[in-house]
């Protein structure tokens, strides 16, 4: 009898830690069980849809706020090509994508007669070459660096079709996986083309499945790969073992594992105070990580509660977070493109130094909290974008643009004021 109940204990103990660091994540966070959805009037704010001439304004994956240029640059591909090849959807059919994908620039003070903020493509110049020897890109994520005499550089994760080095032919992505890389171009303020300055982690084995990139403040960058490989049998059990990681590349093209074993990491973004906030697709937390010289140390974390995917920081350094209210949803669009409407939720956080009254709560393990709350939600997917993925906030105006990799168009919501 004693050695029954030992067995007993032990068994409760165990199913007990399977529950704590397993499925309970698993079932409330990640797939949300009892979660409640709101609509999107139980928000302050006036939305609408922005469609751009020729399509431009499809897939957005994600998107970044040039406040003092008073402009928002997307990048963004065709919404059937998406559907045929996002490798970090699992879709490798590169027989399928256009090569059309594109960076936008809108203007956010001049919605113009279409109120599309005069939305339109940037060009690639420079020595840059794409797969088979074409020029197109394959944007995912990205992130905008503020050098001086009025020049931008921006990073941007390129997802392409892998290419067999000696033919120039496309291999089969199902069976290599993609070929990702990160790309750098410089923009000057107010102009159309994007330079491009060059190609890092380029067949290292090291940016296997960049989804986001953030830079540094030393010509480098830090980038999210969301799964522990590009395909195979290791890749299905990244939900329940983890497998994704941070790799740091220096401005010389060093690049290594930083973090490893992260529960799907998204997209991270680089904080007015240099701190690297990492989402997580899974787990609903962002891990706050600091940099020095090459290595990051994780410092904090922060509760959501749902599955996030960009992060964006506003111009008084509060973080912008798009999520997923339901995951189950969002997975059998991306695998059976049905059409039908998704919800969405936007998410904002204020670091702050102790735990405030009010709306919100302050969470994190260290003695600095933040303040979490929700700012936008659709659920019926009435008007914010299908499956939002990004959200970048106006400080300027309380404006916040928004796209959705599996959205015809882009969001704009203009707060609506309070009556005293």
């Amino acid at each position: 009898m004693r050695s029954q109940a030992i067995i007993l204990g032990f068994v409760a103990v165990v199913i007990a830690l399977v529950y704590e660091f397993f499925l309970k994540d698993i079932l409330f966070i990640a797939i949300g069980i009892g979660r409640i959805i709101q609509p999107i009037e139980d928000f302050p704010y006036s939305c609408r849809k922005i469609y751009g001439s020729e399509n431009i304004l499809e897939s957005c994956e994600d998107v970044w706020l040039d406040d003092e240029g008073r402009t928002l640059y997307a990048a963004c591909v065709d919404l059937k090509s998406r559907h045929e090849w996002s490798p970090g959807g699992d879709k490798l059919n590169a027989s399928g994508r256009t090569p059309n994908g594109h960076f936008v620039a809108l203007n956010i003070d001049s919605p113009g007669p279409d109120g599309n903020y005069g939305a339109s493509r940037l060009q690639i110049t420079g020595d840059y070459l794409g797969p088979a020897g074409s020029r197109a890109i394959d944007p995912n994520g990205f992130d905008v660096e503020i050098l001086p005499n009025n020049r931008l550089r921006f990073w941007m994760t390129n997802v392409r079709p892998p290419v067999d080095a000696v033919s120039g032919e496309y291999l089969d992505a199902t069976k290599v996986g993609a070929n990702g890389t990160v790309e750098s171009f410089e923009l000057i303020r107010g102009g159309d083309t994007l330079k491009w300055t060059g190609t890092f982690g380029a067949n290292g084995g090291v940016v296997h499945s960049p989804n986001k990139v953030a830079a540094d403040l030393n010509g480098g960058f830090v980038v999210t790969n969301d799964h522990s490989t590009p395909i195979g049998l290791r890749r299905s059990l990244d939900p329940l073992l983890g497998g994704g990681s941070l790799a740091h590349c220096t401005r010389s093209n060093d690049c290594k594992i930083a973090v490893d074993g992260l529960s799907f990491p998204n997209g991270l973004v680089r904080g007015l105070d240099g701190l690297f906030y990492v989402p997580s697709s899974m787990t609903g937390r962002i891990g706050v990580y600091s940099l020095s010289s090459t290595s990051l140390t994780k410092i904090d974390e922060i509760e959501v509660g749902m599955p996030i995917d960009n992060l964006s920081i506003d111009a008084n350094g509060d973080i912008f977070a798009a999520a997923f209210p339901d995951p189950l949803k969002l997975i059998k669009e991306v695998k059976y493109v049905t059409g039908l409407p998704l919800p969405s939720t936007v998410w904002q956080i204020r670091k702050v130094s102790s735990e405030r009254d009010g709306e919100g709560k302050g969470k994190g393990r260290g003695s600095v909290n933040y303040r979490v709350w929700k700012v936008l939600e659709d659920s019926e997917g009435k008007l914010l974008p299908t499956g939002t993925t990004t959200a970048a906030h106006d400080a300027k105006t309380g404006r916040i643009f928004l796209g959705g990799v599996l959205s015809e168009h882009m969001t704009v919501c203009e707060p609506i004021p309070i009556a005293r």
